[in-house]
């Protein structure tokens, strides 16, 4: 009996050491196919695209915000009260410089100017007898100067009346495009009311400011592009027209006007606008896609791409970590200004899965854009 429950315990201690053999032993061949898979992983390479740092000649240009103006804009108002009966134009037309356009209630002023045109022709008649009589010592030469008198005072008086009844009258000051119209038919104006806007757009005034240290290199006549949000992708020339004398105590900034050709009358005061300077002078600069620059902590790095060779004496394309100080940007483009030099291999898409010294691979199928002046497709 004991011999038997002996040689139970011996099987079962049997069977108990061959299950934890069996575990270990699928662990450990567990662990190896990892690190086999693991570094089978480690030596395919990363797919990355990579392109030439360029040396490019870009033009010195200085860049600033600003906004449109008018070369020439106003409320149109009233200068005398009166009622409006006509009104002579659409809001958003073009007019003419004299156009009517507000006709005010002017009756009262019509019939006190027949009345005086009246006294007038009465004051002529006066004045044309004394002088007749004067010259046969009929009456003194102080008749005659009294109705000398009399006929310029009415004349006087015509001319007055007769501003008054144009101040009734209210008209473009300049040519120009109208805006929305303000008053109504029957409406009673008083003196300073505003009836509609009016601005000339063509030529249009592009006002900014830029920092007082770049005022040696700024000069009238210069030329200017401007671009604007409202209009994408399009460009518009023109020429600085003015240099502020002074320079603001609490910006140390100054301000510039530059004038634009705007024939299509696309352009409109008040909109906000990205206005670039063009300098007389080139400079050679390094430049790389933007899509290159990668950022973290510690600055801004680029990715280039160095061939080493490994201990068995094959080559391999390996990505080093490089901290570069960038400037400007221009379009798809950015100006490195320490950090790489022309020619380096420099990762522009793919690095986001790179570390230093990975292994990698080049493929260019697929490249990021690299246009210093892009253009929008519906541009």
């Amino acid at each position: 009996m004991m011999t038997r429950l002996m040689t139970r315990m011996f099987i079962a201690l049997v069977l108990m050491g061959g299950l934890l053999f069996g575990v270990a032993y699928f662990k450990g061949l567990r662990k190896d196919m990892i690190q086999q898979v693991m570094a089978k992983m480690a030596q395919q390479p990363t797919i990355v695209a990579a392109l030439p740092a360029e040396e490019s000649t870009w033009e010195a240009r200085l860049q600033a915000v600003g906004s449109l103006r008018a070369i020439q804009g106003v409320n149109v108002t009233t200068e005398l009260a009166g009622q409006v009966v006509g009104i002579h134009f659409d809001s958003g037309q073009a007019a003419r410089k004299g156009q009517l356009l507000v006709q005010l209630n002017d009756a009262v002023e019509q019939a006190e100017l027949r009345r005086l045109e009246a006294q007038l022709i009465l004051d002529r008649i006066s004045l044309e007898r004394s002088l007749r009589l004067v010259k046969s010592h009929a009456i003194p030469q102080s008749r005659v100067d009294t109705d000398q008198s009399h006929f310029d005072q009415t004349n006087a008086q015509i001319a007055n009346q007769k501003a008054l009844i144009a101040k009734k009258a209210i008209r473009a000051p300049f040519d120009g495009m109208l805006g929305i119209r303000q008053v109504d038919l029957g409406q009673y104006l008083a003196p300073g009311t505003a009836v509609v806007t009016l601005q000339a757009l063509q030529p249009i005034y592009a006002d900014f400011a830029l920092p007082q240290q770049t005022m040696p290199v700024v000069a009238i006549g210069q030329k200017v592009r401007v671009t604007t949000d409202a209009f994408p992708g399009q460009d518009f020339e023109g020429k600085i027209e003015a240099i502020s004398p002074e320079v603001d105590t609490a910006t140390r900034n100054y301000m510039i006007r530059a004038l634009l050709h705007n024939e299509k009358l696309v352009l409109r005061p008040g909109l906000f606008a990205e206005v670039t300077v063009r300098l007389p002078q080139t400079r050679q600069i390094v430049t790389v896609p933007q899509t290159a620059i990668a950022y973290n902590p510690y600055g801004e790095l680029v990715f280039v791409v160095e061939e080493q060779q490994t201990k068995g004496g094959a080559k391999q394309l390996v990505a080093k970590q490089r901290f570069v100080k960038v400037g400007e940007r221009r379009g798809d483009q950015v100006a490195v200004l320490r950090g790489i030099k022309p020619g380096e291999q420099v990762v522009v898409a793919g690095q986001i899965k790179l570390k230093e010294g990975s292994v990698v691979q080049i493929n260019n199928a697929v490249l990021p854009p690299n246009d210093p002046q892009p253009k929008l497709p519906n541009s």
